[in-house]
């Protein structure tokens, strides 16, 4: 399967093509409209010289002119004039077509348009009105043509100027749509860029409402609500971690000092609740630390020498008699922190090689 870019598959790209394509076939269905509409009505306009031509024409036989001096003076290569008898035969022509067949089949009676090409006088298209001038088959027909360059050259200049020109056309709107979709979507792209900033511990922040009432304004006030919801969820559940961890407080701090006073040291079962009661005020005072940073209170930052945690937990592993920790390659070390939180991290560490 071919992999399609990233950027076409964005909103902005889709809606671009789709107005390019939808351009496209319009303005190109147009163009061909519009080029068949420019034919039709050069093709009339010939159409209607044909005719006035061979009205004229007609008028000049029927008053008894000569017939050669009817038809002189048409261009050789533009036009053509038959006057066929009432056995088929040519009886005069221009001089481009003296010998030459009736360029069209005779019609039985009335008049007739017809497009021609091939013919002796010149490789063009022609466009042939043929007249009978009487009633019956029996009556000569009067044919005139007229070559069709001039409006084929009309039609042929329109086509390559809307082919040129449709495609800026469809260029310049996709740039425009470019633009607008862009602008139009670039409130969203803020909303997706703030809500993607926006972490556990930021939950009070809200995107931008732009109060425009359309689509992206309502966007904007539902995940605004929803960072609501979420803000209020977080600080229920702080504050039930923060009361849940002062609740348990009290009692492990009477169950420690019981089992320190009254408990019996030899007693090794004695020793292992005294352990795991350890242990749980331990936790609690982590779940005490994460509510608090939970709930955005900062940190202490203090210096701290950190080779003095070391050494203190490591000396109350040993007073413990759960091992002995070698500080032989521990040296002083100086750092900005919570002393507290520090002191949580080593101890954790400590406890954890010694189990």
């Amino acid at each position: 399967v071919v992999a399609v870019p990233r950027l076409l598959r964005t909103v902005r790209a889709r809606i671009t093509l789709a107005a390019a394509v939808a351009v496209t076939v319009v303005l190109g269905g147009a163009s061909l409209a519009l080029v068949a509409n420019q034919r039709a009505q050069l093709t009339q306009a010939l159409d209607d010289n044909l005719v006035q031509r061979l009205d004229e024409l007609a008028s000049d036989l029927q008053g008894g002119r000569p017939a050669p001096e009817t038809f002189g003076g048409t261009n050789p290569e533009d036009r053509l004039i038959q006057l066929v008898g009432s056995s088929g035969e040519v009886l005069v022509a221009t001089d481009n077509m003296v010998g030459e067949a009736p360029v069209v089949t005779l019609p039985d009676s009335g008049e007739a348009f017809t497009t021609v090409d091939g013919l002796p006088i010149e490789d063009d298209t022609f466009r042939v009105l043929a007249r009978r001038l009487g009633r019956g088959s029996g009556s000569p027909v009067l044919i005139v043509a007229e070559n069709t360059d001039d409006l084929e050259d009309s039609v042929r200049t329109l086509g390559t100027s809307l082919a040129a020109t449709v495609p800026v056309a469809v260029l310049v709107l996709v740039a425009v749509v470019w633009w607008l979709v862009g602008r139009t979507l670039r409130p969203v792209e803020d909303i997706r860029r703030r809500t993607a900033a926006i972490g556990s511990a930021d939950l009070d922040q809200r995107v931008p409402e732009p109060g425009t009432g359309d689509e992206v304004d309502r966007l904007a006030v539902t995940v605004n609500a929803m960072l609501d919801r979420l803000e209020a969820g977080a600080e229920r559940e702080h504050r039930f971690v923060a009361d849940t961890s002062h609740e348990l407080r009290t009692p492990l701090t009477r169950m420690h000092t019981t089992l320190e006073v009254d408990g019996d040291p030899a007693d090794p079962l004695w020793a292992s609740i005294l352990e795991e009661v350890v242990g749980l005020e331990r936790l609690v005072d982590d779940l005490l630390v994460l509510a608090r940073r939970d709930s955005g209170v900062a940190p202490r930052r203090e210096p701290v020498d950190l080779d003095d945690l070391v050494v203190e937990e490591a000396r109350r592993i040993r007073v413990e008699g759960r091992g002995e920790v070698d500080l032989r390659g521990v040296t002083g070390a100086q750092l900005v922190g919570d002393p507290d939180e520090l002191r949580r991290v080593v101890r954790n560490l400590l406890d954890n090689a010694a189990r």
